[in-house]
């Protein structure tokens, strides 16, 4: 009696295996505090309003109804609850990535956007006409943003379905290098809150296109 010692398919019948496919899902955090509506808090860490948190349950328990393979989030604790939910549900652990924090606006920070305009007015629009120079309230200039949020989002695209929790200029950013718009059309891209949108791998090669003439 011959005994066959490779149970199964032989090596030769066996399907080749195919690498996994890529998917990121960017959530923008659910609604803040009343206190900051119409408030510049960009990096500021800011809580959310007790609706923004039953909301983020409801879309913590959304995205678990999928198959979510990691969890990443800016870390700063708007973001990071509904990161915190998630793994509940999931059983993953949440990774923080600094990198995907919304714009710094520096001295701007916890003031009313009306104040903010009141005292600089249309030039708070050079972040768009002049944004590898000008630093809105000393921090960050719009290419300074841009290229830390792209650096942080080069090892998101791993095999499988990564979930990551973070901010509207973040999203809108992203957003708008994928499509290839002009920064005066970014504002636009600003998604609800908790809304869930898949974006591709982004590329910095046409940034200084964007930068110089307005138009990716």
């Amino acid at each position: 009696m011959t005994q066959n010692n490779q149970p199964g398919l032989r090596s030769d019948q066996r399907p080749l295996q195919t690498e996994r496919s890529s998917e990121v899902l960017f959530v923008r955090h659910t609604a803040v505090a009343e206190k900051y509506q119409n408030v510049c808090y960009g990096a500021s860490n800011v809580e959310l309003s007790a609706d923004g948190e039953q909301h983020a349950r409801k879309v913590a328990e959304t995205l678990a109804g999928q198959a979510i393979d990691r969890i990443v989030h800016s870390g700063l604790t708007r973001a990071k609850i509904i990161a915190d939910h998630l793994a509940e549900l999931t059983g993953l652990f949440p990774e923080q990535n600094d990198g995907l924090r919304e714009r710094n606006f520096g001295d701007w920070e916890l003031n009313p956007w009306e104040d903010i305009y009141r005292e600089h007015g249309d030039d708070m629009m050079k972040m768009v006409s002049e944004p590898e120079t000008f630093r809105p309230g000393g921090a960050e200039t719009t290419r300074e943003f841009i290229e830390r949020v792209a650096s942080a989002c080069e090892n998101l695209h791993l095999p499988g379905r990564t979930v990551v929790i973070c901010h509207g200029g973040v999203i809108a950013a992203l957003t708008g290098l994928s499509r290839r718009l002009s920064i005066s059309e970014w504002l636009e891209q600003i998604p609800a809150h908790g809304e869930i949108r898949p974006l591709p791998p982004i590329s910095l090669d046409h940034l200084s296109l964007v930068l110089q003439s307005g138009r990716a």
